[in-house]
């Protein structure tokens, strides 16, 4: 799971991630709403597989590119425009 958020903190509506895993590529892009009275998780969710890694390119908002190779698997991770990676913790999915 990724979680993008801008230097004031915010959730980075428009952002979007490209991710590429053993020559796969799954592209997501932050949203805002749902249904009535109700809205979407702002993280993005992305299915690896066996998979250990993944290379991310974040294109933010106003346009800019951030790389981040070799990202591993199993993990919540929150990047920041112009920060980079600031957490990550481990995520497991229940059976």
């Amino acid at each position: 799971m990724i979680r993008l958020v801008t230097p004031a903190g915010s959730d980075a509506i428009g952002a979007r991630v490209t991710l590429i895993s053993e020559g796969k590529k799954q592209i997501d892009e932050v949203r805002s709403g749902g249904s009535f009275i109700s809205h979407n998780d702002f993280r993005l969710h992305f299915g690896l597989g066996k998979a250990n890694s993944a290379d991310l390119s974040v294109r933010w908002t106003d346009g800019k590119t951030e790389n981040y190779p070799g990202v591993a698997a199993g993990q919540i991770a929150t990047i920041e425009e112009g920060k980079g990676m600031l957490a990550s913790g481990s995520f497991s999915a229940k059976p």
